[in-house]
């Protein structure tokens, strides 16, 4: 078969799995469709991983494995090291009643290493030895082109029109790509947020930088700001001058210029980096989405900053678990925006509003690790945060793709 017919076959391979502590084998049949229509498929699909996993009797979608070696039981912890194998769709199967992912305190367990780490349990999945399915040389690295957008918004229907500016990524190729929308962090839409953006661009996404500060800027110039001790006052500034209803504008007007695109599947998550990811955890208490990724957001806990003026964001948890939008938060546990027992909080919070969801903290691992400009950037665990984010954001846009 050529390689076009390849790639729009649909595709069926059964295997064999087995849960951690069970004896008895279970048949799973899984299905990749039409990756000419949804291009973002392939990474699962060269890892081993098909999109369509029967979750309801797996209670899990596979992790990418190993081909022809047999699955290794994958113990991921909240809070501890870098793992070899960032943790992928498993952690976010539908594990517990209400759709979150189950996790016990292993402190008397052997296996767990730590004494009072929380450890998210995962099945152990054991495959047979079939040869590694080939659809020709399908690449999980694609050319992109960018550009800037003019997005309308309106903060209320009596409102008057605004314009919005926002820096678009997005592959080359031909296909219908679900969005990812990268919330900055309190500098701006910098190199680097740009850069962010085209790594997100370059693994299959349409990757669109909104520039949440627009509303301050009379001329409608985009702000981007050194990274000292200025552009942190002038930053500070702007985060407080931002405005709920305005943010929420903001999101609903990128989502819908980016729906109304042919290039684009409909489907939408949220990246956010620092002010950014603050930003974003709001947006995530007014939007469905297929994941929203947080990198150390602060100002969550207590009134007074950003978004947190009136009332704390997180205690707004409670609508991202009705929306049942799947976390990832992480960060340092030296990171200043944080006092003592606030990563508790914000755990027990995601925890008690039924929200799917894993939380890392780093230790010794200060704020801003992702960044690659500054003093604080942290090579290893920026790749750790992002192994954890491609996996999560393929495995959850999969999800989505499945139900349709």
């Amino acid at each position: 078969m050529d390689r076009a017919g390849a790639r729009r076959r649909a595709v069926y391979q059964v295997r064999q799995v087995r849960s951690l502590g069970s004896r008895q084998q279970q048949r799973v049949g899984q299905r990749v469709q039409d990756l000419v229509r949804r291009p973002h498929l392939t990474p699962l699909l060269n890892e081993g991983v098909v999109g369509r996993g029967d979750a309801r009797e797996l209670r899990n979608l596979l992790a990418p494995q190993s081909w022809r070696a047999a699955a290794r039981a994958c113990w991921q912890t909240h809070i501890g090291r870098p793992q070899p194998r960032p943790p992928g769709a498993e952690e976010f199967g539908d594990l517990g009643r209400h759709g979150m992912t189950s996790s016990r305190n292993l402190a008397s367990d052997s296996r767990a290493g730590h004494r009072g780490i929380h450890i998210t349990s995962i099945i152990a999945v054991w495959m047979t030895d079939h040869p590694r399915l080939s659809l020709g040389a399908v690449s999980d690295e694609f050319q992109i082109e960018t550009g800037w957008l003019e997005v309308p918004v309106r903060a209320s229907p009596a409102a008057s029109a605004s314009t919005m500016t926002a820096y678009l990524a997005r592959p080359t190729q031909p296909g219908r790509w679900p969005a990812v929308l990268v919330g900055f962090e309190m500098f701006g839409i910098t190199g680097f947020v740009r850069q962010v953006a085209d790594r997100l661009a370059r693994t299959g996404y349409l990757a669109l930088v909104p520039d949440y500060y627009h509303w301050q800027s009379p001329d409608g110039a985009t702000v981007e700001l050194p990274a000292d001790a200025g552009g942190r006052e002038r930053g500070l500034e702007l985060i407080n001058g931002l405005d709920r209803a305005q943010v929420r504008a903001d999101v609903q007007g990128a989502m819908e210029v980016l729906a109304t695109r042919p290039d684009c599947s409909g489907e939408f998550a949220i990246f956010g980096m620092s002010a950014g990811a603050h930003i974003s955890f709001y947006a995530g208490t007014q939007f469905p989405l297929a994941a929203l990724i947080l990198l150390y957001p602060g100002w969550l806990t207590r009134a007074g900053t950003g978004l947190s003026k009136a009332e704390p964001l997180l205690t707004l948890t409670s609508l991202i678990g009705k929306l049942g939008t799947p976390v990832l938060f992480l960060a340092g546990s030296e990171d200043h925006l944080f006092a003592p027992g606030q990563f508790d909080e914000i755990r027990a919070s995601l925890t008690e509003a039924g929200v799917r969801h894993v939380m890392v903290v780093y230790p010794g691992v200060p704020h801003g690790f992702f960044c690659d400009e500054r003093e604080t950037y942290r090579p290893e665990i920026a790749d750790d945060a992002w192994a954890r984010t491609t996996r999560l954001l393929a495995a959850e846009f999969a999800r989505q793709a499945a139900k349709e």
